[in-house]
């Protein structure tokens, strides 16, 4: 019988049973249970830190007054670092 032959042979035999006693349920029922989706912890940051700069731009005084543009440039340069932000961190997750 040739390497080759013997290989196949070896590869189509179905492999023994392994009795565990049980060991892999024990295991699996050991392990802590799944943390909370990162999607969702990255959605309620950026919610949150979308707020509160909104929030410190209507508190913050004169800032309507003294150029009508300063917020929507500084709210639209923060919603777009904020998406980079959370962008990244959704593409490094697990």
């Amino acid at each position: 019988m040739e390497p080759a032959d013997r290989f196949e042979a070896m590869v189509e035999e179905p492999a023994p049973e392994i009795p565990d006693d049980g060991f892999t349920f024990r295991v699996l029922a050991a392990l802590p249970p799944r943390r909370p989706s990162r999607r969702l912890r990255a959605a309620v940051l950026f919610a949150a830190a979308t707020a509160a700069g909104l929030a410190g731009l209507v508190a913050l005084p004169g800032a309507l007054v003294a150029e009508p543009a300063l917020p929507a440039a500084v709210a639209a340069a923060t919603l777009v670092a904020l998406a980079t932000w959370a962008g990244a961190g959704l593409a490094t997750s697990e």
